[in-house]
C-alpha cells in the first residue's frame, strides 16, 4: 500500500472483521483512521489491541455510529465535519445479519427506530445516508475513494436480488435466500454511486469478503 500520510479515513463497523483489518492497513500506512463503531466499549478494547501491536503512533479517533439509527448517523456526520479534515477515504463495512433458527419457518419483521427493515436500515439506507452526509468533504478531499463492503454470499441471494414483496407482511419467511439479500443491496449501492455522472466524483469499489476486489466504477453523486 503506498503512503497515506496526511490523508483521512473512515472505516465503519471497525472494531472486529475486515473493519478492524483494514484500519490496521491503513494506520501502518500513515492514515488518520477514524473508527466507526456502534459500541464504544468494544471499539476501545480493539484499538487497544491496534495499539500493542505496533500502532503506537498511528492517529486513530474512536466515534460512536450506529447505522440503524438516522439521528446517530446524523451527529456522526456533525461531529466528523466540525473537525475541519479532508475525507480520502470511507469504508462503508459495518453491517447485521440476523439468521433465522433453523427451527423457524417465519421470523419477526424487526425494524430500526425510523420505521425501517433491520437489514436494509442499518446495511444499506444506513450508509448510503452517511455517504450523502460526507459527500461534498469528499469531492473537496479529491483524490477520494468510497469502499463497499459486500459477500460473495449475494450470489446465493434470490435472481432478482430482493423480495420486497415479502415485506407486505410482518413476516418474514426464514428462508436461507434472504440472508444474502442485504449483501446484494450493498452491490446496488456501489452501483448506484457509479450512475450519476461527474468524473469528479471519487472512486468506488465494492469488496467481497477477503478474497478479491471488483472495480465497480467512478463515485459520481
Amino acid at each position: 500500500m503506498p503512503s497515506l500520510t496526511g490523508k483521512t479515513a473512515i472505516v465503519t463497523g471497525a472494531n472486529t472483521g475486515i473493519g478492524l483489518e483494514s484500519v490496521r492497513e491503513l494506520g501502518r500506512a500513515g492514515a488518520h483512521v477514524f473508527m466507526a463503531c456502534r459500541s464504544t466499549t468494544k471499539c476501545a478494547s480493539a484499538e487497544q489491541n491496534l495499539r500493542a501491536s505496533g500502532l503506537n503512533d498511528t492517529k486513530l479517533t474512536l466515534m460512536k455510529l450506529d447505522l440503524s439509527s438516522l439521528k446517530s448517523i446524523e451527529s456522526f456526520s456533525a461531529d466528523f465535519l466540525s473537525r475541519d479534515l479532508p475525507l480520502n477515504i470511507l469504508m462503508l463495512n459495518a453491517g447485521i445479519m440476523k439468521i433465522p433458527d433453523a427451527s423457524q419457518k417465519i421470523r419477526d419483521f424487526e425494524k430500526t427506530e425510523d420505521g425501517l427493515e433491520i437489514h436494509i436500515g442499518t446495511n444499506h439506507v444506513g450508509h448510503f445516508y452517511l455517504t450523502q452526509l460526507l459527500t461534498e468533504r469528499l469531492r473537496a478531499s479529491a483524490p477520494s475513494r468510497v469502499v463497499v463492503i459486500s459477500s460473495i454470499a449475494e450470489l446465493l441471494s434470490y435472481p432478482e436480488g430482493f423480495r420486497f414483496d415479502l415485506w407486505k407482511t410482518n413476516k418474514m419467511p426464514a428462508s436461507q435466500k434472504n440472508i444474502p439479500g442485504p449483501k446484494t443491496m450493498l452491490y446496488f449501492l456501489a452501483c448506484f454511486f457509479m450512475m450519476a455522472d461527474d468524473d469528479d466524483g471519487p472512486a468506488a469499489m465494492t469488496l467481497y469478503g477477503m478474497r478479491w476486489l471488483r472495480l465497480v466504477g467512478s463515485l459520481r453523486l
